[in-house]
Parts: C-alpha cells; sequence; structure tokens
C-alpha cells in the first residue's frame, strides 16, 4: 500500500505585514525586558555577596576569635 501525498505550497500568507511587524515589536520588548531583568539578578547577586563576604571577613578575623574564646570579665 503507497500513498503518496502531496503538499501545495499555501497560496495565502499566513499573517499581514501589520501583524508580522507587532510580531517583532514585541518580540524587542521582550527581549529588553528579560535583558533589564538579567542585569538587576546580577547587580543584586553582586552585592548580597559582597556584603555577605564583609561579613565572613569580619566574623573570621583573628580579633573576632580572641573575643569569643576569652572569657569575659
Amino acid at each position: 500500500m503507497s500513498e503518496t501525498e502531496t503538499t501545495d505550497a499555501p497560496t495565502e500568507q499566513l499573517f499581514e505585514e501589520a501583524e508580522l511587524r507587532q510580531f517583532e515589536a514585541d518580540d524587542v520588548e521582550a527581549g529588553r525586558a528579560i535583558c533589564k531583568m538579567l542585569s538587576l539578578l546580577f547587580i543584586y547577586t553582586v552585592i548580597a555577596m559582597s556584603i555577605v563576604s564583609l561579613w565572613t571577613v569580619c566574623v573570621t578575623s583573628p580579633d573576632h576569635a580572641a573575643e569569643v574564646t576569652t572569657p569575659g570579665d
């Protein structure tokens, strides 16, 4: 049993030119929004990691270790 399917090229366009321009504009807008979101998340991460790094250095400094092991008066 051999069936051959003939596919004719569609004669009419699926989308009009105005719709294609709108799709492209929406795509550009979404790309910009994603870029801004990723930039803000990167800046947040840099700030958060800086704060945690400074806190870690302060907590593990020799002066702090001496304070923790030396009994108070």
